[in-house]
């Protein structure tokens, strides 16, 4: 399984989970750059996770504070 994977979701009626799953790659600037992409797609937020410490390294929410 790949270490960082990319979630987007709508503003409206995201699907949750797996189902807002957009990609998955070991490189953490490819992943972060594949998130940077579907931003202007995806209003209601775009998420980088990173597997192995289970933390959230790039979070994009349109309404909430990004993390410290």
């Amino acid at each position: 399984m790949k270490r960082y994977h990319v979630f987007a979701y709508p503003e409206y009626y995201p699907g949750g989970g797996w189902s807002d799953h957009a990609g998955s790659t070991d490189d953490r600037e490819e992943a972060i750059g594949q998130a940077d992409a579907l931003l202007s797609r995806y209003t209601g937020g775009v998420e980088v996770i990173d597997l192995e410490t289970e933390e959230d390294i790039y979070v994009y929410p349109k309404y909430r504070e990004a993390l410290p």
